[in-house]
């Protein structure tokens, strides 16, 4: 498996049904090898605005490890990636990401969708 393990800084832009922009997101996502790469270290820290609107942003951070991959994500050799629920089943949330590099940049699409299935 071969993985890009850098620091990548990105904006993530939540939209509405309408396709208007809500609100935008700063993160820092980077991935580490650790154990001679035989782990990866994701780490996402998300810098969303204060709901005061004054002062520093909340930082919410996510980190995941990873030895092996599950049925639920793909990468491929451009670094593109998708991720999502196997399974769709009545009264449970579920959705999917995908990941694409473009012209040098990063882009991602999140669909999710809320336990009536919208």
């Amino acid at each position: 498996m071969i993985l890009f393990l850098d620091i990548y800084p990105k904006v993530s832009t939540q939209l509405s049904t309408r396709g208007e922009i809500l609100q935008d997101t700063p993160s820092i996502i980077s991935l580490e090898g650790l154990n001679d790469n035989k782990t990866v270290r994701l780490k996402l820290r998300r810098f969303s605005p204060n709901p005061s609107g004054v002062g520093e942003p909340e930082v919410s951070e996510l980190v995941r490890e990873y030895q092996s991959l599950g049925r639920d994500i793909l990468f491929f050799e451009n670094g593109d990636f998708c991720q999502g629920t196997i399974q769709l089943a009545p009264y449970s949330e579920s959705g999917a990401e995908f990941g694409f590099i473009y012209n040098y940049r990063r882009l991602r699409f999140v669909q999710l969708y809320n336990t009536d299935g919208n």
